[in-house]
């Protein structure tokens, strides 16, 4: 054991300065995420005149604008640079998310929802970007692996402080929490990230062309339609998250709506499996690495998909909704920073703000979707016809995954031959 932590130790030293500001914000921007979105439903339906069905479709709004923004978020961050994108992007997103306090009118919200979906699928493809920049290739499993467990650390921590904010009446101190996270990060961002991506970003001034909206999106159209392998992870990533983005919207509010502690035992169940996630992770980092990619794919997505099918038994014991959670959790351990070293293997150098954001096109697509298919099959049918739904999806994204990865060297091919038609 102490071995294995001296290994642990030595691999930190090895990270550069930015590249620990870039765990820190991770961890940060993860406990203000994780406190205050997974109660957002709860909050608006408490405080505002909303339908459940409204609720959902304001929930999944967010997604929606970062998924039709993501035709052109890969771009900017690729000839702006991640550096800037990351930096502007916290700090849209700490003015407009107090919007969800102030108003209380349906299209004000929009309005918020629209402009914070928009601004974490800058934040999402440039973090990532700067992570792919920053870090030698061999070495990106074990640092996507820290980045992974940073995100996490702060989603243990940040349910529980919703909770407790909850609990005493005061979520509006979470908003503002939240606003005062970003903001600092968005500060210090020129400070701790800067010379290690100044030459690729003198690169990308050199490259810079006037090209309009319309230009950006149709190519961006063009590659994904080329890029068949690159559509397919698209499609996988919709899949897998459309399991999580029942978490936040459908699941709380059946949950609030049949035993009355939605926040409760949502907060519960995230805090098991990112304290999970906190125990496992810096062990599941190098043991994974042992196995081949297509072996994790597999058993990581199966356990992930497996976890719902505890949650049909809640209704005998609400111990079945934190033993899925587990099980849900192991998989996750294994599957998210595989999916991430794989887009990186896939993309080239010089366009991996593009690869992100089009592959989280599809996670943003399944935030949308998620949460009002989700609120539409509990007001009409059963939470049974969700949870079914919920482990059929997330079955068939590993599949889609497990065929990505096997057609990764003809996705090499095809990229060799479009370098020419994508730089015109």
């Amino acid at each position: 054991m102490n071995v294995f932590l001296i290994k642990i130790k030595n691999e930190l030293k090895q990270l550069s300065r930015s590249m620990l500001f870039i765990l820190i914000s991770r961890f940060s921007v993860s406990f203000a995420k994780f406190m205050v979105f997974p109660f957002l439903a709860v909050y608006l339906n408490h405080h505002t005149e909303l339908s459940i069905v409204q609720i959902g479709f304001l929930i999944g709004l967010s997604p929606l604008a970062s998924t039709i923004f993501g035709l052109v978020g890969g771009l900017i961050v690729d000839k702006i640079g991640p550096r800037y994108i990351f930096m502007t992007s916290l700090f849209v997103n700490a003015i407009f998310l107090p919007g969800y306090v102030l108003f209380n009118n349906f299209y004000m919200l929009c309005l918020v929802a629209i402009v914070s979906g928009i601004s974490w699928n800058l934040y999402n493809t440039s973090s990532q970007t700067l992570i792919s920049y920053t870090t030698t290739e061999e070495r990106l499993p074990i640092v996507f692996s820290y980045s992974y467990w940073a995100f996490n650390l702060g989603g243990s921590i940040g349910p529980l402080t919703g909770v407790l904010l909850a609990s005493l009446d005061i979520e509006i101190v979470t908003f503002i929490i939240f606003s005062l996270i970003l903001i600092i990060l968005s500060s210090l961002t020129p400070v701790f990230i800067r010379k290690q991506v100044s030459t690729l970003e003198e690169t990308q001034e050199k490259r810079k062309r006037q090209t309009s909206i319309t230009a950006m999106i149709t190519r961006n159209i063009s590659f994904i339609r080329m890029h068949k392998v690159l559509l397919f992870l698209t499609l996988s990533y919709f899949f897998i998250f459309f399991i999580e983005s029942q978490f936040e919207s459908s699941l709380v509010q059946h949950i609030e709506l049949t035993e009355g502690n939605g926040i409760e035992t949502i907060g519960i169940m995230m805090t098991i499996g990112t304290v999970l996630v906190l125990t496992l992770q810096p062990f599941a980092g190098h043991v994974i690495n042992k196995f081949s990619k297509n072996t994790g794919l597999l058993v990581g997505g199966s356990l992930y998909s497996s976890g719902p099918i505890l949650f049909l038994f809640a209704s005998l014991s609400p111990w079945f909704w934190y033993a899925g959670m587990v099980i849900l959790t192991l998989g996750e351990l294994v599957i998210g920073p595989k999916i991430q070293t794989l887009i990186v293997e896939l993309s080239d150098e010089n366009k991996r703000g593009t690869y992100f954001s089009i592959v989280g096109i599809g996670g943003n697509l399944a935030y949308f979707l998620g949460p009002i298919t989700g609120s539409f099959l509990i007001s009409n049918s059963s939470i049974t016809l969700l949870l079914s739904t919920m482990v059929f999806v997330g079955f068939f994204g590993t599949f889609l995954l497990v065929g990505v990865s096997k057609h990764k060297e003809s996705h090499t091919r095809i990229t060799e031959n479009m370098e020419h038609t994508y730089s015109r």
